[in-house]
C-alpha cells in the first residue's frame, strides 16, 4: 500500500469530514493533438451525482490533468462554495507541483529550477488560487487500478476525445 493515497495535500488544515469527494482525469492523444478532462462527483456517502467532461485542442497530459482539477475546483466554488471537499487525482506531477514547486516557481518568477520558464503557469496558477479559495483537501490515488471512481473519470476524459475524433 502506498501511504501517498491517503495523506491530504491542503494549503490550510486539512478537513476531517467531505461533503463530496470529486475524482479528475485528464486524457491526451498525441495523434490528434486533443485532450479530455472529466471528473466525477461522489455525495459523502460515495453515490455519483454528477459528472463533468470536455475536449479541447491540447499538447500534453499535464495540461488536461490541470484542466480537469481546475474544472472541478470550479464546480465546487460555483455549485457549493462551503462545502469541504477532497479532491482526488492520479497525477502525482499535480500534487508535487501544487504543494512542493510552486513556492519555487513564483520566487523565481516563474522560471524552473534549470532557468527554463515554467510550462502551464497560468494554469498553475490558476490551479493555487481556486485550491487557495475552496475548502479541498487533494489526494493522489493510484491510476489505472479497480478503483471505479478513477476509472470513471478516466473513461470520462477518453470518451470525449473518441467522440471528437468521430465526428471530424
Amino acid at each position: 500500500m502506498d501511504f501517498r493515497q491517503h495523506t491530504p495535500y491542503a494549503l490550510r488544515e486539512p478537513q476531517s469530514e467531505y461533503e463530496f469527494q470529486l475524482y479528475s482525469d485528464g486524457a491526451y492523444f498525441k495523434q490528434c493533438q486533443l485532450g479530455g478532462w472529466g471528473f466525477a462527483i461522489y455525495n459523502k456517502t460515495g453515490q455519483l451525482i454528477d459528472s463533468l467532461s470536455g475536449v479541447q485542442i491540447s499538447h500534453s497530459s499535464l495540461e488536461m490533468e490541470l484542466i480537469a482539477a481546475i474544472k472541478a475546483l470550479q464546480w465546487q466554488l460555483q455549485q457549493h462554495p462551503d462545502s469541504p471537499i477532497a479532491l482526488f487525482t492520479d497525477a502525482q506531477i499535480l500534487l508535487e507541483g501544487l504543494f512542493d514547486k510552486y513556492p519555487k516557481w513564483q520566487e523565481n518568477n516563474w522560471h524552473s529550477a534549470n532557468g527554463n520558464p515554467v510550462v502551464y503557469a497560468e494554469l498553475w496558477q490558476q490551479l493555487y488560487s481556486l485550491a487557495q479559495n475552496a475548502p479541498v483537501d487533494f489526494y493522489w490515488i493510484k491510476g489505472h487500478t479497480a478503483n471505479k471512481q478513477n476509472q470513471l473519470a478516466d473513461q470520462l476524459a477518453r470518451e470525449n476525445i473518441l467522440k471528437s475524433q468521430i465526428s471530424s
